[in-house]
């Protein structure tokens, strides 16, 4: 009897480099480290529904909040790669445009998680527009905060309803 092969599972090229390197490079270890923080844990197992269990639930619902984070992070950095530090220093106005646009983006959560997501995000992008302090970036949000367009409770259910029926 002869034995059938089964085909290979391809093997992502980080791995690869990992697998085929001789010296170990610390920079493919955090690719794959950034792979991974991406994977939200299943809700089922063997037809169980895992969400009964509080402790899990609160885990589940942390990888959202970081996903959603880094989501945005990242959608937003390609955009403001566009606007030099140099040219745009201290610029209300692009503070205030993201500002909004985090308002808009970040709709799960209550108000103190959205709120300290929303803060983290939005400093973690801006900071190199305003030399790098952080007292600064704070003193400025602070005087362009009453112009920024709130969200508000039915925007946000109408948000999450629509991203639940039309986006899967």
């Amino acid at each position: 009897m002869k034995r059938v092969q089964q085909p290979k599972e391809e093997i992502p090229e980080v791995y690869q480099e990992i697998m085929t390197s001789k010296p170990i490079k610390p920079e493919l270890f955090e690719q794959v480290k950034q792979q991974n923080e991406n994977i939200i844990p299943p809700k089922n197992l063997y037809s169980y529904n895992l969400k009964k269990i509080k402790s899990f639930k609160q885990i589940r619902r942390k990888y959202k909040m970081s996903n959603q984070e880094q989501v945005f992070n990242k959608d937003l950095s390609i955009i403001l790669n566009e606007y030099m530090p140099v040219n745009h220093q201290l610029d209300k106005d692009l503070l205030q445009h993201v500002l909004t646009i985090a308002e808009n983006f970040f709709i799960y959560g209550n108000k103190t998680e959205r709120d300290e997501l929303k803060e983290r995000a939005v400093k973690s992008l801006m900071l190199k527009y305003f030399r790098g302090d952080e007292e600064l970036l704070n003193v400025m949000i602070g005087s362009v905060w009453r112009d920024v367009k709130k969200t508000t409770l039915l925007k946000r259910l109408f948000k999450r309803f629509t991203n639940k029926f039309f986006l899967n």
